[in-house]
């Protein structure tokens, strides 16, 4: 008894890992270990795009139309998950944007299968239409994988089939995987239709189209620039001093940098030769024969006595180059000329005032003697018209 009761323990405690079920987060009746689409079902939708029938062919009596319609059957990985029949349209050759079929897939498959029968309801038969251009085989057939394609679109054609040719249909199909999520191969966060680098975890764009992305590229918007070794702000290609932040350019080509305050400064930034000092001179821009002060190649007067004082073209300040003689007589020259001109027009000023005082005094004078002879008659009148009343009153 005993021993029946032992196996029948360790019998349960074999089978109790094989009864649990698997984890089912979203209860869609798929385990997440192979469910595709946690949050919702998986579907797709077919559509057709187009349609259009041979026209030389015989479809119904009286030379009619086709009245087509089809017959759709979808497999999930192998496993048929159902057949579908459109509408039927009457009297057509062609189709335009007809038919819209949403289908559910289960969550757990991969790989969608389409196989498509078109046929044509004739009165006495319905009549296959062609959609291969193999003799053997007319139904169309195309596959679709949905967990990495969120969108295809298949031609299928029966032209060509010598032996079904008045049956001969072409027709394009649409599939939409609205659930399908896009792929992000490296896992950078970027799917890969908008990933510039889809195998590259630490890339994704590439702003200037250098072939550098834009993370490790120093000049993310310059194409001619990718690097900048010394971090000075100037790209490798046209730094001359890549691996000194403190030079970049060199103007004369001598190996010593632009920048005054950086190392191996330049003191002649452009000397005419490369054969420098090691201040980035040449000879000729640091030679002073005389000791004035002034360079040989700027002195004027290279042999100027020693401790003489010197001008900025090292010619002693008590010398004069012809220059200098030819600038002062012209400077005496125009000032005689302006000296002359302003004592002769000193002098005119002089005469036309005597002038005006002269005639002032002339009319004063005038003024007064008409003044005079005006007072004069006036005293003569009175003294006539006394005479006058004292004859009158005697009388």
């Amino acid at each position: 008894m005993r021993t029946k009761i032992l196996v029948a323990i360790l019998f349960s405690i074999l089978l109790i890992p094989h009864t649990v079920s698997a984890e089912d987060t979203d209860g869609d009746g798929y385990p997440d270990e192979t469910d595709h689409r946690d949050e919702e079902d998986a579907h797709i939708i077919l559509s057709l795009v187009s349609w259009d029938g041979n026209l030389s062919g015989e479809w119904d009596s009286g030379d009619g139309a086709p009245d087509p319609y089809f017959e759709v059957c979808v497999y999930a990985d192998d496993e048929l998950v159902d057949c579908y029949d459109s509408p039927q349209w009457e009297d057509v050759f062609e189709l335009s944007n007809a038919w819209n079929l949403t289908i559910n897939i289960p969550d757990d498959s991969s790989n969608i299968r389409f196989l498509i029968e078109c046929r044509d309801n004739d009165i006495a038969n319905d009549d296959e239409c062609d959609m291969q251009n193999d003799p053997g085989k007319w139904k169309g057939e195309f596959f679709f994988g949905w967990l990495t394609n969120t969108e295809s679109e298949v031609e299928l054609s029966g032209y060509g089939d010598d032996s079904r040719q008045n049956r001969d249909v072409n027709s394009t199909w649409k599939v939409i995987s609205p659930t399908t999520e896009p792929t992000d191969s490296d896992g950078d966060g970027y799917d890969d239709e908008s990933d510039e680098f889809p195998n590259d975890e630490t890339e994704w764009s590439d702003s200037d189209g250098d072939g550098i992305g834009d993370n490790s590229d120093d000049f993310p918007n310059d194409a001619s620039e990718t690097k900048d070794s010394d971090g000075d702000g100037y790209g490798d290609e046209t730094d001359v001093f890549p691996n000194d932040s403190t030079q970049w350019s060199d103007r004369d080509g001598d190996g010593y940098g632009d920048n005054r305050s950086g190392l191996n400064p330049d003191n002649c930034p452009d000397s005419p030769t490369t054969n420098v000092g090691s201040d980035g001179c040449s000879l000729d821009e640091t030679l002073d024969s005389d000791g004035d002060g002034v360079l040989d190649s700027k002195d004027q007067c290279s042999n100027t006595e020693t401790n003489a004082s010197v001008d900025l073209d090292g010619c002693s300040i008590n010398l004069q180059t012809d220059s200098e003689e030819d600038s002062f007589s012209n400077l005496q020259y125009y000032s005689a000329v302006v000296g002359i001109i302003g004592g002769a027009l000193g002098i005119i000023g002089f005469i036309l005032k005597r002038l005006s005082e002269r005639k002032a005094k002339i009319q004063e004078k005038a003024d007064k003697q008409i003044q005079n002879f005006r007072d004069q008659k006036i005293v003569e009148t009175a003294q006539t018209v006394s005479t006058l009343h004292d004859e009158i009153t005697k009388q």
